[in-house]
């Protein structure tokens, strides 16, 4: 039995924008992007996954230093408590699942 999944996770809103992007040509190469629960990580619960780890990408990468200039800019900005959001727009999060 699997007991940890590690995936990308990415909002709806996200997931909008990357399809005005994107959309066709992955569509065209038969890998379309579909999936973005309105739920979060919280989605996999009700399948018996608990999220147990979720880490925003955006939020990964600055503290990394690896965002370019502008968006480094947006990283430093919204670092204080009142720009914080309770699930990032796209990261990887990791769920449990206790053996049956």
């Amino acid at each position: 039995m699997v007991h940890y999944w590690l995936l990308d996770i990415t909002s709806p809103a996200l997931l909008r924008l990357m399809l005005k992007k994107m959309g066709k040509p992955l569509a065209d190469a038969a890998a379309p992007l579909k999936f973005a629960a309105a739920e979060g990580p919280e989605f996999f619960r009700k399948f018996g996954w608990k999220p147990v780890g979720v880490r925003s990408m955006f939020h990964v990468a600055g503290q990394m230093k690896r965002l370019p200039m502008m968006m480094s800019f947006f990283y430093h900005l919204q670092k204080s408590e009142d720009f914080q959001t309770k699930r990032p727009w796209a990261g990887a999060c990791l769920l449990e699942r206790k053996g049956e």
